[in-house]
This record gives structure tokens, C-alpha cells and sequence, in this order.
């Protein structure tokens, strides 16, 4: 996972993150390491309640006050210094939002302002410099465009909730592509889309990465249509990162039996067949467990498992894992 730093554009090393609960902090996301290549997309996955979006969150501080965040997270802009951002302020944060980082929720009608046109929301998105100049409004329209919006013209005059969801989601990828961002954080991007609408948004960011050399990261649960896309993938349980590698790799070979459950399960799915379901659930965030936290539900889990945290250590797929039962590899 290591790689040299012209080939990385994002490092996330040892972050740990606390919210706070009325007196006390609930740990959420513990020991996170991973990095994101210049012009990729790494798909990040797990079940509903794994971490992933307050993981996202923590990247561009969108956590809500008096969370706690320690470790390093490193942006390698194109030129300048690396910047760990946890240690800018918010103002300093904010010259970074939106402009170096984009970020894509799921829910785009809770982003945008129900009573602004949304070709103003964009507009508004842009940077400054383009914002004074006249080719503003044609910057939106060519946006809206770029981002499968085949009347441009109408949508910017239109407010929120006069488009579908899917044509909301395409303006709320334009605003967050107005910045000229260098990193687009995608989180569940599609999860209300129907399956048109799907495919159809993902081939837009797929195309855009090419063309923009833009790098993504792309949360979903789903890691069956998600590997269709990414190059990389990471896959979190209860706020820990369990294994991470080249796609191609992890679908043919998953070393971590968690993800082989999440891979068997797509594979049942697009097959039809019955699906063998992961026993058990993903624990509560407040939950406190001893050992590895998948062990309960894992079927190769020992004495060990149930004591001792596993480390972060190399897969023999060339990625790294927290495992002590590593599958056996193909």
C-alpha cells in the first residue's frame, strides 16, 4: 500500500476518531491507513453502519462539533507542500473544501437549498475568479452538461424539487465538480438511483476520471457493482479497515473472511441464486468488543480472535489485511 508520493494524491495514516456522546467520546473509526492513487477510483465498502461516511467526513472535517480526530491526513496537491489536514483550521479548511476535495452525498436534496435555482447553486460553487468573470453562467451550463444533464438551460432554471432524483444527483455532481476539485468523495452516491440511473451516473465519474485525472473515492455497500468501477478497494467493519488492495485481486482472492462473505453474497445476487447471508449483524456503534471485532460472526474464528486485536500486516495479494486466518490465496 505504500507507494511513492508522485503516485499518491491522498495518505490517511493511524486516524482515529471520537465523537462526542454527552459526557463521554464513542470511539467510530480506529487506526485507519490507507492511501488514494493520483487518478483513480478506490471503492470503499461495508455494511450500513461500518464508518464509512463518518470516515469521509473526517477527511474534510464535516464532523459535527467536538468530535475528536487524531493522526495524519495528507493532501498532495499538484503543486506546493503536502498539507495534513487535520492540523488546518477551518477557514484554512475551507480553501480546501470544495475546491481540492469535492464531496457527493446520497441524499443531494439535503445539500442543496430548496428555494435557489439550481443553476445558481452551481454558479456559486465556482471559484471566485470565474464567479466575476462573464462566462460564468456558460461555465454552469457547460457543468450541468459534463455531468449528463441534457438540457442544461431548463435544470438551471429549475429548483430542486421539480427534477427526479437521479437529475438532482447529476446538478448536485456539477456543483461539487464546479471547484475544479482534484479528489471527489462519492458517498453512496447512487443507493436512490434506479439501476439506469446507476450505471449511467458511474460511467459519467468513470469517464470524468479520465478525463480530469480526477481521483475518487466511491463509498457503497455493494461491492459487486462497485468493482465494475474502481481500481482499488477498501473494505471497513465497525469502524476498522480490514483489507485493502487492487480490485481485481480481492474479488478473485479475498484474504479477509469478511470480505469473501460480501463477495459470495454479490456473486449470489447477480447469479440469482439463493444468497448466503453473513450470520448475525454489524454490532451497535456503542458496542464494546474484545479481539477482532468480526470474530462473533466469523467462521474460522479462534481463541485468539476473541482476545487479541490483529495488526494491519501484507496480503500475499499484495494489499494489507487484519487478519490472523488469512484465506488461502488462488
Amino acid at each position: 500500500m505504500h507507494k511513492s508520493e508522485n503516485e499518491i494524491i491522498l495518505s490517511v495514516h493511524n486516524l482515529n476518531v471520537r465523537l462526542s456522546v454527552g459526557d463521554s467520546y464513542l470511539s467510530i473509526i480506529e487506526d485507519a491507513t490507507f492511501e488514494l492513487r493520483k487518478g483513480t477510483i478506490l471503492g470503499l465498502i461495508g455494511e450500513s453502519g461500518s464508518g464509512k461516511s463518518i470516515l469521509c467526513k473526517s477527511i474534510i472535517n464535516l464532523l459535527p462539533g467536538g468530535s475528536r480526530l487524531e493522526g495524519n491526513v495528507t493532501f498532495y496537491p499538484e503543486s506546493g507542500k503536502p498539507e495534513d489536514l487535520l492540523s488546518l483550521s477551518e477557514d484554512e479548511m475551507r480553501s480546501i473544501r470544495g475546491k481540492e476535495i469535492g464531496f457527493l452525498s446520497q441524499e443531494p436534496s439535503s445539500s442543496m437549498n430548496p428555494v435557489m435555482k439550481c443553476g445558481q447553486q452551481v454558479f456559486d460553487a465556482l471559484p471566485d475568479s470565474e464567479r466575476k468573470n462573464s462566462d460564468g453562467v456558460q461555465q454552469v451550463l457547460k457543468l450541468l452538461k459534463n455531468s449528463g444533464l441534457k438540457e442544461p438551460e431548463a435544470i438551471a432554471d429549475s429548483y430542486p424539487h421539480e427534477l427526479s432524483g437521479g437529475m438532482l444527483q447529476r446538478v448536485a455532481l456539477a456543483a461539487a465538480l464546479a471547484g475544479r476539485p482534484k479528489i471527489l468523495i462519492a458517498d453512496e452516491p447512487v443507493t436512490a438511483l434506479d439501476a439506469s440511473n446507476r450505471t449511467g451516473l458511474m460511467k459519467l465519474l468513470h469517464n470524468l476520471k479520465e478525463e480530469m485525472g480526477l481521483s475518487v473515492i466511491l463509498v457503497s455497500h455493494d461491492i459487486g457493482f462497485v468493482s465494475h468501477w474502481a481500481d482499488d478497494i477498501m473494505v471497513m467493519y465497525f469502524g476498522g479497515i480490514v483489507e485493502f488492495g487492487e480490485t481485481s485481486k480481492i474479488l478473485s482472492s479475498p484474504a479477509h473472511p469478511y470480505t469473501k462473505a460480501l463477495v459470495d453474497l454479490s456473486k449470489s445476487f447477480k447469479s440469482g441464486s439463493m444468497p448466503k447471508t453473513i450470520p448475525g449483524d454489524i454490532p451497535a456503534i456503542e458496542a464494546t468488543i474484545s479481539g477482532c471485532s468480526f470474530h462473533p460472526r466469523c467462521e474460522y474464528a479462534d481463541d485468539i480472535c476473541s482476545t487479541t486485536e490483529p495488526k494491519s500486516e501484507a496480503a500475499s495479494h499484495g494489499g494489507e489485511i487484519r487478519c490472523f486466518h488469512p484465506l488461502p490465496q488462488k
